[in-house]
């Protein structure tokens, strides 16, 4: 998979809203099976409209590009 090789070569990260209205659930898992790949899933819709998970989200982007790559 191009996702998979991509993460073999640069930190990707996937961050995933539980309340996605937008992008379909079909496949998502593969992702997160690619160990090389940091997927996460937070509460939220696709557009992360409510304050709390939109500060939610902006924590685990600061926490990936702060953490060891």
């Amino acid at each position: 998979k191009l996702t998979e090789e991509f993460s073999k070569k640069t930190n990707l990260f996937i961050i995933r809203p539980e309340q996605d209205d937008i992008v379909p659930d079909v496949g998502i898992q593969e992702y997160a099976q690619i160990p090389t790949l940091e997927f996460v899933t937070i509460p939220g819709n696709h557009s992360f409209s409510s304050p709390a998970d939109r500060t939610r989200l902006i924590e685990k982007i600061v926490e990936f590009l702060n953490s060891p790559q």
